[in-house]
Order: structure tokens, then sequence, then C-alpha cells
């Protein structure tokens, strides 16, 4: 009888611990949630030496919000060492490490984590991250489509899923994952916005801007400032030949520039046009510089090669002197390397575009002979 009165007593003071330290903790939490982490810190920190796995790991939680890592980490070990199923502590440790980019560091931890809670995408999602930051990217899309797969899973992993896609140049693969992000994704979220840009992007790529339209529309009705969207509308409307349809976006443009608002690369000029000829991509970009009195390019149209350097260049020229004498307004020429030339080819101050590029194609194809051609220094 005594031993079982013993029994009874020991079981009742180790239930009454246990509630006492699911009181502290729950106490803890509500400070975490309100992000009173220096009030955590100053509070918990004396008393650091009887506190259950669950305040070790908030008091190390604190660290890591205020960006002191390694106080961090030494809370979140902690909390392992009191109790080894603590899978927040080995969660928090591996994305410690990954604030601190030591990507193979945070491996071990975070797949402890998912070993002892497989049903958290967030946990799936930052090992995605630390295989991705050691471009590991077989081993990181598997993290992420476990992530994705996951009832809670949010829009990273997702959204990471298309961003492999794009840096092993798989833009079809790229595009259908952005498409799952715009799907899924919070919609004016960053990552929903990213993905409606790309979805254009590539759409506008493959030559559909009917497609790509829809995505920028939305974006530029969510931002009046969101100038590299209206860029890209201009590149739409110019891919069909709708020109007038691109007026107003490139007039948005152009007073953004006079109020000072641009900044690079489209503090100088805009892409307005993007077409392969060749095999080979060219980019036609304006500049928004008007009838200053000295020689200045206006349509510029870069030849890329396969690594997408400029091979050749072919500009229209503002030229004071024949403008003086009531000849065009602009003239075409060209720099290739060190050389540049000067073509019998005019134009007015706003050109008809499907002759401009008719013109520089036939530079291109070498079937117009320039009139003057010199070097730097002759």
């Amino acid at each position: 009888m005594r031993l079982f009165f013993i029994t009874l007593s020991l079981l009742l003071t180790t239930v009454s611990l246990h509630a006492q330290d699911e009181g502290v903790v729950a106490v803890m939490r509500s400070l975490a949630d309100s992000g009173q982490y220096d009030k955590i810190i100053a509070d918990y920190v004396p008393k650091e030496q009887d506190l259950p796995a669950g305040g070790l790991f908030f008091i190390g939680h604190a660290y890591f919000m205020k960006e002191d890592n390694e106080r961090a980490l030494r809370y979140f070990e902690a909390a392992i060492a009191k109790d080894a199923k603590e899978a927040r502590a080995y969660f928090y440790k591996g994305l410690t490490y990954l604030y601190m980019d030591r990507y193979a560091d945070a491996l071990p931890p975070l797949r402890e984590a998912i070993a002892q809670k497989p049903e958290k995408s967030g946990y799936h999602s930052a090992l995605g991250d630390a295989h991705y930051g050691l471009k590991q990217h077989d081993e990181a899309l598997a993290a992420y489509r476990a992530a994705a797969a996951l009832s809670d899973a949010g829009e990273r992993p997702f959204a990471m899923i298309a961003q492999i896609h794009s840096d092993r140049n798989e833009p079809d693969k790229a595009l259908q994952a952005h498409y799952v992000v715009r799907e899924k994704g919070q919609r004016g979220s960053p990552s929903y916005h990213n993905a409606l840009f790309n979805v254009g992007l590539l759409e506008l790529l493959k030559g559909a801007a009917d497609r790509a339209e829809p995505a920028f529309l939305e974006l530029a009705a969510s931002d009046s400032t969101d100038y590299r969207t209206f860029a890209k509308l201009v590149q739409v409307y110019y891919q069909r030949k709708e020109y007038d349809k691109a007026r107003p976006w490139k007039e948005k443009l152009y007073t953004a520039h006079r109020a000072g608002l641009l900044k690079s690369p489209m503090k100088d000029m805009f892409c307005f046009d993007q077409f392969e000829w060749n095999g080979q991509r060219v980019m036609a970009f304006e500049r928004y510089e008007n009838g200053t009195g000295k020689l200045y390019y206006k349509h510029i149209f870069y030849l890329l090669d396969a690594q997408g350097e400029v091979t050749l260049q072919v500009q229209t020229e503002y030229s004071p002197v024949s403008v003086e004498m009531g000849g065009p307004t602009y003239l075409l020429g060209m720099n290739r390397g060190n050389t540049h030339a000067t073509f019998p080819v005019g134009f007015q101050s706003d050109p008809a575009y499907d002759k401009l590029k008719t013109a520089v194609i036939e530079v291109f194809e070498k079937k117009i002979k320039p009139t003057s051609a010199s070097r730097p220094g002759n």
C-alpha cells in the first residue's frame, strides 16, 4: 500500500510539473505571436535552466527573429538536447543555417524535422532551399514537389519549381509551373505577381502575344507605376502590329521619364520589340531623347548571338544637318565592332515601324549598301 501511495504521489508531481511546463510554454508562445521577443529574452533567459524544451525553443526563436544567429542556434540545440522530439527546434536550426548561407549544415536538422513531422510542407520546402543553395537541383525539385503535394503547401514550393526550370533553360516547363503558381497563389501576393509577369514574358517570347496580354494587363491594373510591365505591353502590341494600342503605354513611359521616375535599365530607353532573324534574337529599344539639336540614336536594334552578346547594332540617328536642310529626321546607321556606317535611308520623326523593321533587316542581310563608313580616329 505504501508503494502505491509513493507511486501515486510521484505521478501527481509529474503531472503537476508537466502542467506548469505547458503553462510556461503557452505564455512564451503568446509573447512570440505578438512579437515580444525582447520580453521573452529578458524574462526567460535567467530561468533557462528550469525551462522545458519548448521554452528553450522559444528563446531560440526570439533570437532568430532578432537575427542573432549564434544565440539562436545555441538555444535550438539546447532544446533538442532536452527533448530529441522537439521538431520545431530542428526546423529552425535548419532555417538559421539557411540564413547564414550554410546550406550543407542545414540539411541534417531539416531532414530530422521532416522525419518527425513529414506532414509539414514548410519543412520540405526549407529542405528544397538548402539543396537549391548547394545547386543540387534534382534534390531541390524532389523536396519542393513533396512540399507542393501537401495540404498546407504555400506558394514557395510552386514558385521555386518554376525557378529551377528557368535556371535549367526549360521555358515550357517553367511556363507550366508559373501557371500553377498563378492558379494556386494568393491574388496580389509577390509570388502571384511574379508568376503573372513570367507567364506574360514566356508567352511573349514564344510569340503568343494573345496569351501574354491578359497577364500584363492584370499587372498594370494592380500598380500604376509598374513601368517594366508597361514596356512589355508595348512589346505585346508591336508583336501583334497593333501600334495604336501600344501608344498610350509608351506615353506613360515618356511621362515617367520626364518626371525622373525611371531607374536603370529603363532610365534612358525601353525595349519595344523582340523578334527572331536568321536564328538570332533581335532586341529593339527606343530612347526618350527628342530633337535636342545634336546627334543621338533614337531606335536601336541589337542583333544577339547564342550567348546573348551583341554582334551588330543598327540604329536611327538624329541628324541636325538633315533637319536643317528639310530632309528626314533620322538616318539609318550601323555599328559593328569599331566600324560605323551610314545608309541612304531616312525616316521622319515618327517612323512607320513596319518600314523601319524592313530596312533594319535589309541591313542585316547586306541588301543596302552604306554611303559612308568610318572607324574611331578616321
